[in-house]
């Protein structure tokens, strides 16, 4: 087994990750980021459309923080929410140094690159921004548990893409990982982002909350032999969203005067398109009657010529789906992004409290910036006043042993844990489906999952501690018996 030891050990790749990477790195600390593949890549602010809530811009401070206490239902932290406002005019301002251009929204800035480039744009500017400030990266490597020592985080246990296990020793570890919507058959998230890291943190003592609250976003293209696509807001207004019978669903579900019905009513409208999907209706977004001056809008002329050449909407319909698309809940954390567990610290979706039952459009992107770096802060003065050199007192081995006689491959095991939770988890749930989901999940996590060789170790681990997170949504939803947020009980 190979080890190394660092000071701060950032877990992800993502914005979030980054921006914590490189705040640690400022206090002149070694600091290591851990990625299951090439860094920044196959993320979720990667694939993201750049937009950033902030004030300063379209609304002042106090409206950004009502807005987001509005938006998620009143059961918002209220200090993180007050962190958000207060500090992402200034992490917008330091990524602008870094060479991204910005245009003004009504409600922060958005990248000024047609997407699917907008995402990326930040990307590359934070990863430049690490390697420069000298962070180390460990790629294509898969966090298979933390190691813990007398209450404490001091490291984790990775494996290589090899199936060779790596020990990484440390002071403070930040878990960066992202939500889980990939464990779901609609998605629109990296693959990656299957929330086994929710497992990791939880099974190392940190309690999960709200993770009954999965966003689910309704304005997706679903069309065969073209990529998964987020369809601007404006689009979704200005187009007519139908079923295959021609019916208008805005019309048939009282969501005429919910505009934009993307931001105002997407979890009500991802429950009509699921109900639609559930009678074995298809759902379309029809733009063929959109003028040239409709176009010509700055969210729409973007992406015309791609739904032009993917979708061929000048001549049809596009097919729609609602996906899963963020995960609200995760583990506890304060203002400074510590956890209950000592040495143990969380930022961007893997964190819980700021939404609340819902997330503000938005916010999602500004929540890495403004904790990852208050992660970045507090983690490298845990290190600093940390007595030990985060060494394990004695040999962590991992063991292999489980993994190789389960009855499912890897891929195989997650396709089955993605109908689970498409079919019983989804935006509509009843007692019914969520029993049967938990007995299913139970089923999936005896029956094993198998590694046929070194190659898929680190997938095997990653999809069994998913069946873990996939448990604490369904309890979340069994147990939440009034609808609120993003969670919704047809019973």
């Amino acid at each position: 087994m190979h080890e190394l030891t660092t000071d701060v050990l950032v877990v992800g790749s993502g914005g979030a990750g980054l921006r914590a990477a490189i705040k640690a790195r400022e206090e002149g600390l070694k600091v290591t980021v851990l990625s299951k593949c090439s860094p920044g890549l196959a993320t979720c602010t990667a694939l993201s459309n750049g937009a950033f809530a902030s004030s300063g811009y379209g609304m002042s401070a106090d409206e950004h923080y009502s807005t987001t206490i509005e938006v998620g239902y009143h059961l918002n932290n209220p200090s993180l929410v007050r962190a958000l406002s207060q500090d992402a005019p200034m992490r917008l301002r330091e990524l602008e140094q870094k060479g991204v251009h910005f245009k003004e929204s009504h409600t922060g800035v958005v990248v000024l690159r047609r997407p699917p480039d907008s995402g990326r744009v930040a990307i590359n500017a934070l990863l430049a921004w690490a390697r420069t400030s000298g962070v180390d990266f460990l790629n294509w490597v898969t966090a298979a548990r933390l190691i813990t020592e007398d209450g404490r985080v001091r490291g984790c246990i990775a494996i290589r893409q090899d199936g060779r296990s790596l020990t990484v020793n440390a002071k403070a570890v930040i878990m960066c990982t992202g939500g889980a919507s990939a464990m779901y058959k609609f998605h629109d998230n990296p693959s990656t982002i299957m929330g086994d890291g929710y497992a990791l943190m939880h099974r190392a003592g940190a309690a999960l909350k709200d993770m009954e609250f999965v966003q689910f976003y309704p304005l997706i293209a679903i069309e065969q032999h073209a990529p998964k696509t987020l369809i601007q807001p404006f689009l979704g207004d200005t187009g007519r969203i139908i079923n295959d019978r021609g019916e208008d669903l805005l019309e048939k579900y009282c969501l005429t005067d919910a505009k934009p019905v993307a931001i105002k009513a997407r979890d009500r409208l991802s429950r009509a398109m699921y109900k639609e999907y559930l009678e074995g209706s298809v759902v379309y977004l029809d733009l063929r009657a959109l003028s040239d001056n409709e176009w010509s809008n700055p969210f729409a002329h973007n992406v015309r010529k791609e739904f032009v050449r993917y979708f061929r909407a000048d001549t049809k319909p596009v097919r729609m789906m609602p996906v899963a698309h963020f995960s609200i809940g995760g583990a506890g954390i304060d203002d400074s992004g510590k956890t209950e567990v000592e040495g143990l610290f969380a930022a961007g979706e893997i964190a819980c409290g700021l939404h609340g039952a819902n997330r503000m459009g938005g916010n999602a992107l500004s929540e890495t910036l403004v904790f990852g770096y208050r992660a970045g802060a507090s983690a490298a003065h845990y290190a600093k006043e940390a007595h030990s050199t985060g060494t394990s007192k004695g040999a962590i081995v991992f063991d292999p042993t489980p993994y190789s006689d389960g009855k499912r491959r890897p891929i195989e095991a997650l396709a089955a844990l993605r109908e689970i939770m498409w079919n019983d988890v989804g935006p509509v749930r009843t007692q019914k489906g969520l029993k049967q989901a938990l007995e299913k999940i139970d089923r999936l996590t005896a029956e094993g999952v198998r590694s046929a060789d070194s190659r898929e170790l680190g997938m095997a681990v990653a999809v069994t501690n998913s069946f873990c997170t996939a448990r604490a949504i369904a309890d979340g939803a069994l147990a939440r018996t009034e609808s609120v947020g993003a969670h919704y009980r047809e019973d």
